[in-house]
Formats: C-alpha cells, sequence, structure tokens
C-alpha cells in the first residue's frame, strides 16, 4: 500500500490531477485496499480513476467500462446494491455498444450482472443471463476453455437456489469434469466446484456420493 501511495503522489507531482497514468495509480491503489478488506478506502479511489477517464477518454472507452464494473463489484461487496446495479448494466450496455453482441468482454459484463443478480438473491433475473453467459463463451471459447466451467457452476448455483437439483447437480458434474482437464487437481477452483456438488447431494440426501468429495476438497 505504501508503494502505491508513493507512486500516485510522485505521479500527480508530475503530472497533474487529471492525467490518464493517475487514473491508473488510483485504480492499483483501490485494488490494493480492497485485497486488504478496505471496501471503504477503496471507493473514493475508483470513483476518481473513472471521473477522470471519463473526462479525458470519453464514456465509450474501455477504461471506463472496466472502472464501472469495479465500483459494482466494491459495492456488490459492501451489500449496496441499489448502487451498483446501475454500474453493471451501464457498463454491459457500453460493451455492446462497442463490441457487439458477440465479444468475450460482453460475456464477461453479463456473467457480472448475473453474479450480481445472485448476489442480490434475484434468482429468477438472474438465471437467463447465466444461460446466455455460457452459451456465448461456448461459442466463442469452445468446450474446453476454463471460462466455460466458471459458467457451468455459477449457472449450477443459481439452479440450486431456484431448487432445480438434477439440473444443477449435472451442471456441476460438467464443470468439475472440464476443471480437472484444463487446470491442476490442487487449483482452487477444483475444491471450490467439488465442495458445491457435495453440498447439493447432502441436500438431497446423497450422502454416499457426498462424502467422497467433500473430503477430497479438504484435502486439496
Amino acid at each position: 500500500e505504501t508503494h502505491y501511495r508513493e507512486t500516485l503522489a510522485m505521479r500527480r507531482e508530475l503530472q497533474g490531477e487529471e492525467h490518464i497514468s493517475v487514473a491508473s495509480d488510483l485504480n492499483n491503489l483501490a485494488l490494493c485496499l480492497l485485497d486488504k478488506g478496505d471496501a471503504d478506502a477503496a471507493v473514493p479511489m475508483f470513483r476518481q480513476a473513472l471521473a477522470i477517464h471519463r473526462a479525458r477518454l470519453g464514456n465509450e472507452h474501455p477504461f471506463v467500462a472496466a472502472d464501472l464494473n469495479n465500483l459494482g463489484m466494491v459495492f456488490m461487496r459492501q451489500g449496496d446494491y441499489a448502487a451498483a446495479e446501475p454500474l453493471f448494466r451501464e457498463a454491459l450496455d457500453m460493451d455492446r455498444k462497442r463490441l457487439g453482441d458477440e465479444h468475450t468482454a460482453v460475456a464477461t459484463g453479463i456473467n457480472n450482472l448475473a453474479a450480481f443478480l445472485y448476489a442480490k438473491g434475484d434468482y429468477k433475473s438472474a438465471e437467463p443471463l447465466a444461460r446466455e453467459t455460457l452459451a456465448l463463451r461456448q461459442k466463442l471459447l469452445g468446450e474446453e476453455h476454463p471460462e466455460i466451467a466458471e459458467s457451468q457452476s455459477n449457472l449450477a448455483s443459481i439452479l440450486c437456489a431456484l431448487g432445480e437439483y438434477d439440473k444443477a447437480e449435472s451442471l456441476f458434474h460438467q464443470a468439475l469434469e472440464q476443471y480437472r482437464k484444463s487446470l491442476l487437481p490442487e487449483h482452487p477452483d477444483v475444491a471450490n466446484t467439488m465442495n458445491k456438488l457435495a453440498r447439493l447431494l447432502m441436500e438431497k440426501g446423497d450422502y454416499a456420493q457426498a462424502e467422497p468429495l467433500a473430503c477430497e476438497a479438504v484435502r486439496l
């Protein structure tokens, strides 16, 4: 954190408050603060970076969309859903206008909005967005990409929340198989998916299948 603050102060002195590089340094400091759990301190840094990028680059620049997503993620972590939602939607709209409907950045934006709606508890609205993310990533990235497994796992979590356990179980199995193919066995996404699948199986009363998965996840 000290390094980022010193870099920011030096940049401001040399290049002025509104320089693009200052916005980059503000983002770096905000991310550092976020990693330390200080979301309240990160918010004004992200806001300043967004304001500089809007002023210097215009509203259609990808840096602006990235800033909107960053700020939305912070508000989501804080539980401030009213503040987060318009930021995610604005970022997604910007990417759609700039890149069209079939682009990986658009898929990420849809995924962010689905994750937000899931966190908010609006599972019915999150489901079609999660399905759109999965379909778009399958088209753009192919079936073997790790982001396919991420999308399958996300959709499965939403279906669990909606009580559609059989559909969710199938997706968790697919995600786990894909993660095992594309990632190292000890990767946290492998263990995380095992845990989710084990919890689902326990919810269904299938303890015989759930127990070995839960034990394996703990070992990883």
